[in-house]
């Protein structure tokens, strides 16, 4: 598949880092969107994280959805690259 990470937006709360729209083009004609994903900053370094939603009834957060392995570890080395260019840029236009 083809990875494309859409627009990042850096927003630095807590160990939130930024948000992302991850493209995912198969067989160079199907898209797939993956809407609200996550740069985190965890206790091991910067990761990915999927967007989850909490129920009233059991707190568990549960996926939007699931990503297999190979998918996520694309994902996750196109959007660490994008959120350091992002940062990047954001600091070159504070210099300026």
């Amino acid at each position: 598949p083809k990875v494309e990470i859409l627009k990042v937006y850096p927003a630095k709360k807590g160990h939130l880092l930024a948000t992302f729209t991850a493209k995912v083009t198969f067989a160079d004609k199907y898209e797939v969107h993956f809407p609200n994903m996550r740069v985190v900053e965890g206790s091991k370094g910067l990761f990915v994280d999927l967007p989850s939603r909490k129920y009233k009834e059991s707190q568990d957060a549960v996926p939007l959805y699931y990503l297999n392995k190979v998918l996520k570890e694309i994902i996750e080395d196109q959007a660490l690259g994008a959120y350091d260019q992002a940062i990047a840029e954001k600091q070159l236009e504070q210099n300026s």
